[in-house]
């Protein structure tokens, strides 16, 4: 085998992991009772302890000096793989435990303060969490502008700078469009009650609509709608899971949270 081929396959072995990850986060969200949230914590820690590993892997730097692409979808993988490792690399394997941790028992907490509408309940954990990423971040970005190395993961190229000169740019026709709104009568809110079976046989219609494939995925209720899976490993047009919020008072929400995990399925809007 070549190292093209030897790095895709260790690659492959640790996307498929990462998956397990995700089927761990699903679940979290969608099925797990609330009083498991602390075991998932170490669950969570102990898989990100062996993607971390995998991911900082000194075979995978081997692989990518000797590797030669066949193509230009080969490259592409070269190119993300060696962004995938030099960013790791620079985050310490206990950061990165304590993180996927601390983030997963945040999850629950959220969960119930925004049940209860405690805010004060959830305000200690937020307060861990963004002190562990700000740690992350002065990792990553090894001395130079800590957000512009936290965006990179969401995107790819862009600054802080950048998007300041975007939104300056955007600022006076929002503006405008705003004064034009407030001039207009404010519509009248729509207001009733909404069966919540009702509202799942919708979603799932509209799924089935964009040729969503039930036989590879589902759609669950959450707390917040997301989107997770792994078709894309195939190449083939599998689903991955989707879930949405349903309440009883309000009609689907028309928003949609989705992670790029999968090139062959529709995003669900819910």
């Amino acid at each position: 085998m070549s190292a093209f081929d030897d790095l895709t396959a260790f690659q492959r072995e640790t996307q498929a992991l990462g998956q397990i990850a995700g089927r761990l986060g699903w679940d979290q969200e969608t099925m797990m009772p609330r009083g498991a949230a602390p075991q998932r914590g170490e669950e969570m820690a102990a898989i990100e302890a062996v993607l971390h590993a995998r991911r900082s892997d000194p075979r995978v730097a081997e692989w990518l000096e000797q590797a030669v692409a066949p193509n230009e979808a080969g490259a592409a993988q070269l190119r993300e793989i060696r962004r995938s490792y030099d960013r790791t690399v620079k985050v310490p394997a206990d950061l990165a435990k304590k993180i996927a941790q601390v983030t997963s028992v945040a999850q629950g907490q959220w969960a119930a303060a925004r049940a209860d509408e405690d805010v004060a309940a959830f305000v200690p954990v937020l307060e861990d969490v963004v002190a562990l990423k700000r740690e992350e971040g002065q990792a990553l970005a090894a001395g130079g502008d800590v957000y512009d190395a936290m965006v990179q993961d969401y995107e790819h190229g862009m600054t802080g700078a950048a998007i300041a000169e975007m939104f300056d740019a955007m600022r006076p026709g929002l503006v405008e469009l705003r004064a034009k709104v407030l001039e207009k009568p404010a519509p009248k809110g729509l207001t009733g009650t909404f069966d919540e079976a009702a509202q799942m046989k919708l979603t799932r219609k509209l799924a089935k609509q964009f040729g969503y494939d039930m036989s590879h995925g589902r759609v669950d209720k959450a707390v917040h709608p997301f989107c997770s899976g792994g078709g894309w490993m195939s190449g083939s047009p599998r689903g991955p899971a989707r879930a949405i919020r349903s309440t009883a008072s309000i009609p689907p929400s028309m928003r949609s949270a989705t992670r790029p995990m999968n090139r062959t399925s529709a995003v669900i809007t819910c």
